[in-house]
């Protein structure tokens, strides 16, 4: 198993071959990669599909292969994640409360609507917290979540950066 810092290195190079693709290369190079992706989904499908077949062993698998971070990514790639989006949002929030507690705060799913991430927190009462707890939250939800849309925080608003305007602010303006 290759460490973080070489998958990283080869996600990078995958870019910037692609990078030094002309035009026409680019088409036939999707066509190739459309093809070897159908193939190795419908290979990934059937594998888990056997799990499945195995009964509570095989599940068990398949949960902590959906564990991993990168058969997670691969798995939401083809589609074939185990746990749907809400789920594994749910989950993520489950797994910050904790940590979230320490500072007196709150965390609670508002919503996912159409993969547009809510999370209502009670509690912050610093910049400070906020900004730890933002940090958080993002980076827990985003690893089991790639997919989604947009996070949004609710509660943290009274704590945005001083450069920041809320658009409440400049409709009011408008009307004076």
């Amino acid at each position: 198993m290759i460490d973080e810092s070489t998958l990283q290195q080869r996600i990078q190079k995958i870019g910037d071959l692609i990078g030094q693709l002309d035009s026409g290369e680019r088409a036939r190079s999707r066509e190739l990669l459309a093809s070897v992706m159908d193939l190795h989904g419908e290979a990934l499908d059937r594998m888990l599909q056997r799990l499945r077949e195995a009964g509570e062993a095989g599940n068990a698998v398949i949960a902590a292969l959906a564990g991993d971070p990168v058969v997670a990514s691969v798995l939401l790639l083809y589609g074939l994640h185990p746990l749907d989006f809400e789920t594994r949002v749910h989950q993520a929030v489950e797994r910050i409360r904790s940590s979230l507690r320490a500072y007196g705060v709150f965390a609670e799913v508002a919503g996912t609507a159409g993969g547009e991430v809510r999370i209502r927190l009670r509690g912050v009462d610093s910049s400070f917290t906020a900004r730890t707890v933002r940090s958080a939250l993002e980076e827990e939800l985003y690893a089991a979540a790639p997919d989604a849309a947009s996070v949004t925080l609710l509660g943290l608003e009274k704590f945005a950066p001083p450069d920041f305007v809320p658009l409440e602010t400049i409709a009011a303006a408008g009307k004076t």
